[in-house]
């Protein structure tokens, strides 16, 4: 598309009106003489168009043959410019080197986007893109997307399906990202299930092993749940990596402590701003170095840079940043109470992940400068825990099984 308007910018357009009973008639007049055009817009019975200067002349006997009245709006592009350039042969020259020059860079990628990550640094990705040989100034043509997409799914952990799409000179790259799994036992080691929190069992999900306790018993942390150590039909022992999900009632506490001296950040009504200028890559600052004093917040944007509709790969980056200071403050039982509540939630979906809140009680009290808020749990979570059997001078008296 972009090259479309390049090359019709350079060939001159003309947008031309017509008005009239018989439009229809007139526009299949221009597709029998196989005459382009393009932006039609029509109300009533006035239609508005556009078309090569080359062929604008054409469309008078046309205009004539169909009946209707044809006027010209407006002209555009280089060749109704060159009575004014015709004595800048050198201007000429150069405007040509140039469009060569835009043809030239369109063929190449200059702008790499990711989306969809969250947990995923970019730059982790970028950089995997770039051992893959996808990076700016690479040729469009040279890049074999489902074997980078492949390469990349290999090279990056936790992603769980990616996208390439090419669109003129920039990559989109469209992400999903791996729901993470928790750490484990390698599976050919002998492993016991052993309790993580102490609490009473619920419901008892045995993929390998032998259990130990039963549905409705009381359990206390490291307790073992299943065993690894199991016997055939011959009363031979074997050693197994015991697979178990065990769902508990557990009791829980969570304590959080907020002091009621704290340190907030306001504006001190100054202001900084960085430039940046990025050409293939590039970088080059275009301030003189000086340090910024902190705290600040910096407020980045990135403009890519345009000529005749055509994206250059030039890149222009200002940094913005509003100074602040620090500025003393007590919260009252209230504003502790807030923030409390706050660090709790952040602390009870880390710790009870996975698992359901039965019951939730509160108590707060100011602690001299401390707000001291707890929280106790009923829990139903996991607490199966995979523990490592110790094998010790015993190996003998025990063999593998399937």
């Amino acid at each position: 598309m972009i090259l479309i308007r390049l090359f019709r910018r350079l060939r001159g357009t003309v947008r031309f009106e017509i008005s009239g009973v018989l439009l229809e008639r007139f526009l299949s007049l221009l597709a029998w003489e196989r005459i382009p055009v393009w932006d039609v817009e029509r109300r009533g019975q006035t239609l508005t168009g556009c078309v090569h200067a080359a062929d604008y002349r054409r469309l008078r006997p046309l205009a004539k043959k169909a009946g209707v009245r044809l006027r010209l709006q407006k002209k555009a592009g280089l060749p109704f410019k060159k009575r004014r350039l015709k004595k800048r042969h050198g201007l000429l020259v150069g405007l040509g080197i140039f469009a060569l020059f835009l043809f030239g860079m369109t063929r190449f990628i200059w702008t790499i986007e990711v989306v969809g990550n969250e947990i995923i640094a970019e730059e982790t990705i970028i950089q995997k893109l770039e051992e893959v040989g996808v990076r700016p100034g690479v040729l469009r043509r040279g890049i074999n997307v489902r074997e980078v997409e492949r390469l990349t799914m290999l090279g990056v952990r936790d992603l769980g399906w990616i996208a390439l799409n090419i669109d003129g000179s920039s990559i989109y790259v469209v992400v999903n990202e791996a729901i993470p799994t928790p750490p484990n036992i390698d599976p050919r080691t002998p492993s016991n299930i052993v309790a993580a929190y102490p609490g009473q069992l619920i419901e008892m999900r045995v993929y390998q092993g032998q259990p130990m306790l039963k549905q409705g018993d009381a359990v206390y942390e490291g307790q073992v749940i299943v065993s690894g150590i199991t016997q055939d039909s011959f009363g031979q022992n074997l050693l197994r990596h015991a697979r178990a999900d065990i769902i508990a009632e557990v009791y829980r506490e969570i304590e959080i402590r907020v002091p009621l001296d704290q340190t907030a950040y306001e504006e001190t009504g100054s202001s900084a701003r960085r430039n940046f200028l990025r050409v293939f890559g590039f970088e080059a600052p275009l301030f003189f170095p000086r340090n910024i004093a902190r705290p600040y917040v910096i407020d980045r944007t990135e403009t890519p840079l345009m000529l005749l509709g055509v994206q250059l790969p030039i890149t222009h980056r200002s940094e913005a940043f509003t100074l602040m200071r620090e500025v003393p403050v007590r919260f009252d039982e209230e504003q502790a109470l807030e923030r409390a509540m706050f660090e709790l939630e952040v602390a009870q979906a880390a710790q009870f992940a996975g698992g359901t809140i039965i019951e939730r009680t509160l108590h707060g009290s100011l602690v001299e400068d401390e707000f001291v808020l707890r929280a106790s749990y009923v829990v139903h979570i996991n607490i199966a825990r995979p523990q490592e059997i110790y094998l010790g001078d015993g190996l003998l008296a025990f063999s593998w099984g399937n």
